[in-house]
């Protein structure tokens, strides 16, 4: 015989669910140089952007990268990417 109806999901209640637990406490951001990725950090949900530009300039990953050299321009698209261009 079948196992199921068309209708299966139809008759079956949702899972109740509570929202405070669907929030993210940490967002992965994936760090690039000139558009290629090279690494990736985590920074708390509500951080700031210009918070989350120190902390990528800070980071001993990106010395290799930088190299000495002054970054022309850090984007940082917010629960994303940050893209440091040199």
């Amino acid at each position: 015989g079948r196992t199921g109806t068309r209708n299966f999901r139809m008759r079956r209640p949702m899972a109740a669910y509570n929202e405070e637990y669907l929030k993210e406490d940490t967002i992965n951001y994936t760090i690039s140089f000139n558009g290629k990725a090279r690494f990736n950090m985590e920074f708390a949900a509500d951080e700031t952007s210009d918070a989350i530009q120190a902390a990528v300039l800070a980071d001993e990953r990106s010395q290799k990268w930088i190299e000495g050299k002054t970054p022309k321009k850090i984007i940082v698209v917010p629960k994303k990417i940050v893209n440091v261009v040199i």
